[in-house]
Formats: structure tokens, sequence, C-alpha cells
């Protein structure tokens, strides 16, 4: 996640998408590099639905950021998403990934 890093004002969002028939509940855990979490925040998901998150709002950051976000789906299944970054008209966006994962394979759109 960044916001504004090395004086260039970008964005981050969170796309979460819940293909289930039911709601979800996330827990959202923001880390910094070394993995330490910085602030929690939960998010509800409807049924078929899906939310755009800002990063920044969501965790209260009024600073530069770098880590990631943990996303905790606790218990529900359906739920999948990704990250956006954006800086003047470019976007760059890369899926989530499972904890099992033992590779990713990260696709770099910039328009």
């Amino acid at each position: 996640m960044a916001a504004g890093n090395f004086g260039t004002a970008y964005t981050s969002t969170l796309p979460l998408v819940n293909t289930a028939g039911g709601a979800a509940s996330v827990r959202l855990d923001l880390c910094g590099n070394c993995g330490a979490p910085a602030a929690t925040a939960t998010a509800t998901v409807g049924a078929m639905s899906k939310v755009d998150l800002d990063v920044a709002g969501l965790f209260g950051l009024t600073g530069p950021f770098t880590g990631y976000v943990r996303v905790n789906p606790q218990g529900a299944s359906g739920v999948t998403g990704c990250v956006t970054f954006s800086q003047a008209g470019s976007l760059c966006s890369l899926p989530l990934q499972r904890p099992e994962a033992d590779w990713s394979l990260a696709g770099n759109l910039v328009s």
C-alpha cells in the first residue's frame, strides 16, 4: 500500500468482490513492510456484490506509508479482489494472494 510517497501523489484502492450468496464481513490488517500490524479495519461485502475501499481513508493514513493489507474473510467463501494503485491517470493492479500460495503472477498494466 502506498499513499503519496516520494513526493508523488498516488492512491491505493482495494476492490473486494463477494461471489457468494450471503454477505461477508472481512477483517483488514494494514501491515508495514516488516509485517507488524499498523491498523485494523472491517468491511462488509454484500452477497454477489463489490466494494471499492480507499486504503488511506479506511485506515486513516495522513502521510506516506508502504506495506501491505492482510484480508481475512473470517470463514466466508467467495471473497476475492485486488489492489489498485493510481497516479496521474496511470493504473497498476495486483491480485490478492492466498496465504498458502507459493508463487504469484503479477501483471503490470500502465496506461
